[in-house]
């Protein structure tokens, strides 16, 4: 019983200490503005924003239906049906017509790909792209990565 009780008036004791309770305090506020600084830098890395000029239409080479056709295939190409025998033809098929874009529809793809499953998914377009294929197929994988990047895209580490 008595060693019990010199254990607790350590405790006691360690806690009541002003230098103590100082570097507790400080440890918690690190803690804290660590824990937001790098939610909300990875939120940033994610989201994937590349500047658009706003001078000019973006448009030139496609329709603005072909653009939301190419982001809903995106999606289910690079996304939901990524790992399913068969889809690989249509994947390499996109992204020879994805690198047939010029630079502000590429932008402007992207941005509009990630703001739309960002949120839902927390992956970019160039992480589901990135994370997608193996093997041969990965020649066309590195190509539009490296268009991607080229643009500004691909910002996924802090």
């Amino acid at each position: 019983m008595l060693s019990n009780s010199k254990t607790n008036q350590w405790y006691v004791q360690a806690f009541k200490s002003r230098p103590f309770q100082y570097i507790v305090l400080a440890l918690v506020f690190l803690v804290i503005v660590y824990f937001f600084g790098r939610k909300s830098a990875l939120q940033t890395a994610k989201m994937d924003k590349v500047p658009l000029p706003s001078d000019k239409d973006l448009i030139v080479t496609i329709t603005r239906e072909e653009l939301e056709r190419l982001i809903t295939e995106c999606k289910k190409y690079f996304d939901d049906i990524s790992w399913l025998p068969g889809s690989t033809y249509y994947k390499v098929e996109l992204v020879k017509r994805l690198i047939t874009l010029t630079n502000d529809e590429l932008k402007l793809l992207n941005n509009q790909y990630n703001d739309r499953y960002v949120p839902l998914k927390n992956d970019n377009l160039y992480t589901e792209i990135e994370n997608d294929w193996w093997g041969t197929e990965g020649a066309w994988r590195d190509k539009i990565l490296a268009r991607l990047r080229t643009i500004g895209a691909g910002k996924t580490t802090t």
